[in-house]
């Protein structure tokens, strides 16, 4: 019986690792994508307004 006990509770607790493992895996891809895309957006906004720029000093 307690062999049983034991051989659940390290079970469980390899469960509630690996749960938590692949929720903080999960969750650091999550910012480092959101990141990503932020960056992507603020280089693309950068180029945008530069060659807005470009074309407003080319008509004057």
């Amino acid at each position: 019986m307690d062999n049983i006990k034991i051989a659940l509770l390290s079970i469980s607790g390899i469960i509630v690792l690996g749960s938590g493992a692949f929720y903080f895996l999960s969750k650091q891809n999550e910012t480092e994508t959101r990141a990503n895309i932020d960056r992507w957006f603020e280089e693309k906004l950068a180029i945008s307004l530069a060659e807005k720029l470009d074309e407003s000093t080319k008509k004057f």
